[in-house]
């Protein structure tokens, strides 16, 4: 599967606003942020809501795991 890498600059409060999702979620930002989209693309309808993800969630920690 080919991957696309994207370099994103945020302003100081969106950069704050990530930080705060990513310790609540224990995620990473790079994974925090593939969540957001797969999350908004599954409820536009742009992905199926059971489409596999190359990100798994570990149950046992709440801890992203990027297969």
């Amino acid at each position: 599967m080919k991957k696309l890498r994207v370099m994103v600059d945020f302003y100081q409060h969106e950069q704050t606003a990530l930080e705060e999702l990513c310790q609540a979620d224990y995620r990473l930002p790079d994974d925090q942020i593939r969540w957001l989209v797969t999350t908004e693309a599954k409820r536009r309808g742009i992905l199926s809501a059971n489409a596999n993800s190359d990100v798994n969630i570990r149950q046992d920690s709440h801890v992203a795991v990027v297969a």
